[in-house]
């Protein structure tokens, strides 16, 4: 990885069926002494694991999107997974169909900021998916579940944010994503968010740079206004997984993630509410402090 240091990147692939959730995050770090390694992180609804690698080990082609960290293949149309440890045993591939992107970057004109510690991706809001893996032991079926797939690049995760996405429901063909921070601008720190609301085949962006604000942010609310559109989105978490996150290249920072969790997402158009959709398998991030 020829990059300035301090550096991170990943990507998280989120994969769920019925109560069945597993996500997979490849990358590497550089810290700022210029140690760097490798590593994929996997999260369930009962645990967390982190398995490092050296950095022989990885491999990224971003215009094909391939990226390899040891027998671990991550591409457009299946993923490879093969990790024996002693606490985790993973094996197994699933397919991947047609990605739901966006109509362009969810940065927006925020890309051309040099020196943000942390950069989004949104590279797919839902795609179907085939296939199966072993956990464990645990033989868990993919097939006929919905895939999400995101990344972040940069050096450090904020400090505080909220974190929030979803695309099954009983009832609708929805997904949804949204995430609010501080984020340095020019030096000045403010209150900066993005969400994307892909609903009956339209896509409803929220941005900082398009207007959105954050009116609130507690702990397992978030709302967001946009000149005549609000969402709404409440959690009810379950015990979340801690996850490593990066601090100046090193993953140092601690971040708790519930993989699966009740939500509310809720939009209104002029104070009139769009739509209520609930879910209880939707993923949740709320970080207080790295």
């Amino acid at each position: 990885m020829n990059r300035q240091r301090p550096y991170f990147e990943g990507w998280y692939f989120r994969h769920q069926k019925d109560d069945n959730v597993i996500s997979i995050i490849p990358g590497a770090q550089i810290d700022e002494e210029g140690n760097a390694s490798a590593f994929v992180q996997v999260i369930t609804k009962d645990a967390s694991y982190y398995i490092s690698y050296p950095m022989e080990c990885y491999y990224v082609n971003r215009k094909v999107f391939f990226i390899k960290v040891g027998p671990n293949w991550f591409t457009r149309r299946v993923i490879y997974l093969s990790i024996h440890t002693k606490e985790l045993d993973l094996e197994g591939e699933i397919r991947y169909g047609k990605f739901e992107g966006l109509h362009y970057d969810i940065m927006g004109p925020f890309r051309f900021i040099p020196f943000m510690p942390c950069r989004h991706q949104i590279i797919s809001m839902r795609h179907s998916l085939n296939g199966r893996i072993s956990l464990n032991g645990q033989e868990i079926t993919f097939s006929g579940g919905n895939g999400y797939i995101e990344g972040d690049s940069g050096h450090t995760f904020p400090n505080d944010y909220f974190w929030s996405q979803c695309n099954h429901f009983s009832k609708e063909q929805a997904a949804i994503f949204a995430a609010a921070a501080d984020i340095p601008v020019f030096g000045v720190w403010i209150p900066g968010c993005i969400a994307i609301v892909n609903y009956r085949g339209k896509e409803l962006r929220f941005a900082t740079y398009l207007g959105a604000r954050v009116r609130i942010r507690t702990e397992h609310t978030l709302l967001i206004t946009q000149g005549a559109y609000a969402l709404r989105i409440r959690v009810a978490p379950k015990q979340g997984q801690i996850l490593k996150a990066p601090i100046k290249g090193r993953m140092r920072g601690r971040v708790k993630e519930c993989v699966q969790c009740r939500a509310c997402y809720e939009l209104f158009y002029n104070k009139k509410r769009v739509f209520r959709l609930v879910s209880g398998t939707a993923g949740f991030e709320r970080v207080t402090s790295l």
